[in-house]
């Protein structure tokens, strides 16, 4: 029997404000037998207001325990002077000489405020009494925000496609600033609602469930810890009965930003072991719930590691990927997520809100509750120009535009004083660098020599973007090989495809890329790459067919199309026109998207004279 020294309040309000100073008053030993034990002492013990009870058992999991959650306060375990609150209370009753009356009012009040915590007090007390009871709260609406535009430096129509991660206590608005002064307001939404940090789907929605590969060791993105709580516990689910163990992390990376904003920037583990939890899962859902609660900071996260497949679910909106951790090496799990939730004792609202950012191309600061982000706005473009007909005084030219906005206007000065204004609406939206392939007039090359390397021109990279496969018809299956290469002739002022029509040597060819070597399947198919390369503008594809594959051919009247050439390396890279009017069937897919548009122009000279064209694309 404990006596306590408190005098103003009770007992178990001082434990869990964790006032726990007491002295033993009295030592009771009993003999329990299974089921329910009633014990009647021999003469009463008088026992103070305010003594409490403390239970030392012999064994191990002795006593029965309620973990339904109907109690004022909760049981302690007292361990090294101690005290560590649990998830449920012991079937224990004092039987004493006197009754009473004992109600629990249970009532709610909302507290409005704009401070991120403030303190408010209350006071209770019986209305034929003059006795009080005093008690001081602190209302707390902790806000956490994160966002990111997935597309900056790759935007269509000038625009920043952002998600926003908003997480509070209370349903809040958010204030999001840009730099050329504009604002927005975001809010999370009621109904997003969620009592631990992991999965965004419910349970209820296990038919979206679908199970991973057998990763040994899973980082889950969506557990990184928001707001200080305190742990409960853990939900997963398994494809079938397994050991699993959990490990919480912290790391030294983050400095104000989410952890997984600087793995995803650089994909190596860094982090520090905090803790590490065993459980044995049974097949399907799991909830597991602690007996104390475990306390967790701002940006630690958790790992599942097991041999076993573990549940994951299809998502298009994960705001950071989970990543298989190999060693130290980070690899992102695309498009899935692990569905794991790790548990605290405090609900919150968070919510995934997109919004949108529309500008000129330049780079631009967002900040969100002074979290400052830099995005760029890009909108590459090219323009090419060729005039294959002058009779006289006329002229017709062809224009062709790329450009990452539909609309454009193409300025041109004729060199004689006069100039016009085109207008291109282009409705031609492709991830590619090439033109699309038609499959009814198809040629084979059967009479090139395998030595031979080719030039594919109309593979030229207008801007620097990162290489994701190719889309090629083939005639015979095999390998063949393919690389991008550069040289200082052209690409960066000039396209290499304007220069080449009037030159045939290029100098200093520099590989821009290892050899793509491609195992070709006969007719049209796509060959995705493991991973994505980045290339540089102007960079150009050469094909090598050293091997059985054979990639198709046509000819074509469409003067915007490129003729590839065959390049001879032992003749000071000759180029040679290996067939009129002829390019291979190949297109470099790309990470990101453009608008192509060709017009022609037709312009009358008064004398005849050299004339110097220029034109002008709007931005």
């Amino acid at each position: 029997v404990l006596k306590f020294n408190l005098t103003n309040d009770t007992s178990s309000y001082g434990l869990t404000t964790n006032k726990f100073l007491f002295e033993i008053t009295h030592t009771l030993t009993f003999q329990l037998n299974p089921g329910t034990n009633t014990i009647i002492f021999p003469y009463p013990l008088y026992i103070l207001k305010g003594q409490m009870i403390m239970i030392n058992t012999s064994t191990a999991n002795l006593l029965s325990i309620n973990k339904k959650i109907d109690i004022l306060y909760p049981d302690f375990y007292f361990q090294d002077n101690k005290l560590f609150e649990l998830s449920w209370s012991i079937y224990f009753k004092c039987l004493i000489d006197q009754k009473f009356y004992m109600n629990i009012y249970e009532y709610t009040k909302v507290f409005i405020h704009n401070e991120q915590n403030k303190q408010f007090s209350l006071t209770a007390g019986f209305s034929n009494s003059s006795y009080d009871l005093n008690r001081n709260f602190i209302i707390s609406n902790y806000k956490y925000s994160d966002f990111n535009c997935y597309n900056s430096n790759k935007t269509v129509n000038n625009s920043l496609d952002c998600t926003a991660l908003l997480v509070s206590q209370a349903v809040s608005e958010f204030n999001v600033e840009h730099t050329d002064c504009t604002n927005q307001k975001l809010k999370n939404n009621f109904e997003d609602f969620f009592d631990g940090f992991g999965s965004f789907i419910q349970i209820n929605s296990s038919q979206k469930l679908k199970y991973s590969k057998p990763f040994s060791h899973i980082l889950s993105s969506s557990s990184e810890v928001l707001l200080d709580s305190n742990l409960i516990g853990f939900e997963l689910s398994s494809y079938s009965s397994c050991s699993v163990k959990i490990n919480l992390w912290s790391s030294n990376e983050c400095n104000g930003q989410s952890c997984f904003y600087f793995f995803t920037q650089r994909p190596y583990f860094s982090a520090t072991k905090l803790n590490s939890w065993n459980f044995d899962l049974e097949e399907g859902f799991n909830r597991i719930l602690f007996d104390t609660y475990y306390p967790v900071v701002k940006n630690t996260f958790f790992s599942v590691e097991t041999e076993q497949r573990l549940a994951m679910f299809n998502t298009e909106t994960n705001f950071y990927s989970d990543f298989y951790i190999n060693g130290t090496r980070l690899n992102p799990i695309l498009e899935n997520k692990l569905f794991f939730k790790a548990l605290v004792d405090t609900g919150f609202y968070m919510s995934l809100v997109k919004f949108e950012k529309v500008n000129h191309p330049g780079v631009y600061q967002i900040n969100i509750d002074n979290k400052k982000k830099n995005f760029t706005i890009t909108n590459h473009k090219s323009i090419e120009i060729f005039c294959p007909y002058i009779q006289e005084y006329d002229l017709e030219c062809f224009v062709s535009i790329l450009s990452q906005a539909p609309d454009n206007q193409i300025f041109i000065d004729y060199g004689d004083c006069s100039n016009q204004i085109f207008s291109s609406e282009s409705k031609t939206f492709v991830n590619f660098f090439g033109y699309h392939i038609n499959e009814t007039n198809v040629k084979e090359i059967n009479s090139i020599t395998d030595e031979k390397e080719f030039l594919i021109l109309n593979s030229e990279f207008k801007y620097e973007t990162e290489l994701i496969g190719f889309e090629i018809f083939s005639t015979k299956s095999g390998f063949v090989n393919l690389q991008f290469i550069s040289t200082v002739n052209c690409g960066s002022m000039i396209p290499c495809s304007t220069f080449l029509k009037e030159n045939q040597f290029i100098t200093n060819i520099l590989p821009e890329s290892d050899i793509i070597r491609i195992n070709l399947k006969n007719g049209l198919h796509i060959y995705t790459l493991r991973q994505s390369k980045k290339i540089k503008k102007g960079s150009i594809l050469i094909l090598s067919h050293n091997d059985n594959g054979r990639i198709g051919f046509t000819e074509f009247n469409n003067l915007m199309n490129h003729t590839d050439f065959i390049l001879i390396r032992s003749q000071n890279n000759l180029l040679k026109g290996f067939n009129n009017n002829s390019r291979f069937l190949i297109n470099s897919l790309i990470n990101t998207w453009h608008y192509i548009d060709t017009f022609k122009f037709n312009k009358t000279y008064p004398i005849f004279n050299l004339f110097y064209l220029k034109l002008k694309c709007s931005f």
